[in-house]
């Protein structure tokens, strides 16, 4: 008995034990693509050294791509569940405006990867990552200053990313970062962004003294 679950745990291992190098076989290729919906086109290209420097460099694939079963899969897979490891997040987020907003036809609604990235994700204190604080105001801005989500929010002129850009606020965050100037996470938070009538906006009328009167080595 005790060599027969062996031998199926070997075949098991065989079967399941996709390395990130079994994958790259396919994925180092700058060629391979697949086509959404019939009309666009997305690279599956993987950039090894890139992922290997990332926050999840020494994770295998199917850590993330779990129903991943052999490395000839289909194409097309079921989105990554962050959940899965990052539940504390998932359980902010979920009840977040981005999260319950309904979706309108030519915007997208941000989720994990609008805001973090997919396979290149850096920690939040590494320069190149785009949630670290000189990068959100340019991360936000990805959907927040486009004219269409502008006037899904019923704002006017350019939007709120411009007029944080021409604020006093940015301009001593860009030339001085040490001081902890607020960017757009220390005003609206990180996943629990949620609208301004909801009493658990940090930006709501009602809890606006408290954040702005947050101290600087808070933010």
């Amino acid at each position: 008995m005790i060599r027969i679950l062996t031998f199926v745990f070997l075949i098991s291992g065989i079967a399941f034990g996709q390395t990130v190098n079994d994958c790259m076989d396919c994925h180092d290729d700058k060629e391979l693509t697949k086509e959404i919906n019939d009309s666009t086109e997305v690279s599956l290209f993987v950039d090894l050294k890139s992922y290997q420097k990332s926050i999840h460099g020494d994770m295998d694939c199917i850590d993330c791509h779990s129903t991943i079963e052999d490395a000839d899969h289909e194409e097309d897979l079921p989105e990554v569940n962050c959940a899965d490891c990052h539940d504390d997040a998932q359980e902010e987020f979920s009840e977040s405006i981005h999260a319950i907003a309904r979706p309108v036809e030519g915007i997208n609604i941000a989720n994990c990867k609008n805001c973090h990235g997919t396979h290149y994700i850096l920690a939040s204190d590494n320069l190149e990552s785009k949630s670290f604080k000189l990068n959100i105001e340019k991360m936000c801005g990805e959907c927040h200053e486009k004219p269409e989500v502008i006037k899904l929010l019923g704002l006017r002129g350019k939007g709120p990313v411009a007029a944080y850009h021409n604020s006093i606020h940015d301009k001593i965050l860009h030339e001085n970062s040490e001081k902890i100037a607020p960017t757009c996470s220390d005003c609206h938070g990180y996943h629990d962004v949620y609208i301004m009538s909801d009493p658990r906006s940090k930006f709501n009328k009602l809890n606006r003294p408290e954040t702005c009167g947050k101290k600087a080595d808070e933010t």
